[in-house]
């Protein structure tokens, strides 16, 4: 298994228009992330070089002194706006993420990260999270509150250990996406991704 040369990506570069709910708040953090070369190449394919670039500097971590620090978006008030994108490929690491008092659990993960996608258009829009490193879940809701969100589809395994939710999305709503694992105290690096179902 080849794997690609570790880059370094700064929160101050975004691609995509991606930002976070806090940003004035946040220091530049760094990414250090692998990636296996056949990834890479299909987010070259698919998304060409944008999304590529995207999958990496959407992989915000701090390192203190050879620690690491939770990703920006481990708290769902800090979740990362995916803005009305029409192709979504982000990705990152949940590794050191955390679980907050209230939030919704699809099943005993406690390593979750947040997004948010407000829908451009009506029709069915699918999220997954194929070519992730862990035995992810994937849950999809509404509602501006962590304690208080409405379940719109969630899902643990679809392809293999990965998940995958198909929902009708209404133009102008604010979907918040949840990444977590099946199991507590475990993670890794993901890629999400999302597009509209012909």
């Amino acid at each position: 298994l080849f794997i690609l040369p570790i880059f370094t990506v700064w929160a101050d570069w975004m691609p995509f228009g991606i930002r976070f709910k806090d940003e004035e708040n946040i220091k530049p953090r760094k990414a250090l992330l692998p990636m296996r070369v056949s990834h890479f190449d299909e987010l070259l394919e698919r998304g060409g070089v944008d999304a590529a670039a995207a999958y990496f500097a959407a992989a915000r971590l701090t390192a203190y002194e050879g620690s690491m620090a939770p990703p920006v978006n481990d708290l769902f008030a800090n979740r990362g706006d995916l803005l009305s994108m029409l192709d979504v490929w982000v990705g990152g690491d949940t590794s050191e993420a955390t679980r907050q008092a209230g939030e919704p659990a699809v099943r005993s993960g406690n390593r979750t990260v947040w997004y948010e996608w407000t829908a451009p258009q009506y029709g069915y829009f699918t999220f997954d999270t194929f070519h992730s490193s862990f035995d992810t879940t994937l849950g999809v809701y509404t509602g501006g509150a962590v304690a208080a969100l409405t379940e719109v589809v969630s899902n643990d395994d679809t392809s293999g250990l990965q998940s995958q939710v198909v929902f009708w999305a209404e133009a102008g709503t604010s979907y918040k996406i949840q990444v977590d694992a099946f199991s507590a105290n475990t993670g890794g690096i993901f890629q999400l991704h999302g597009g509209y179902t012909p």
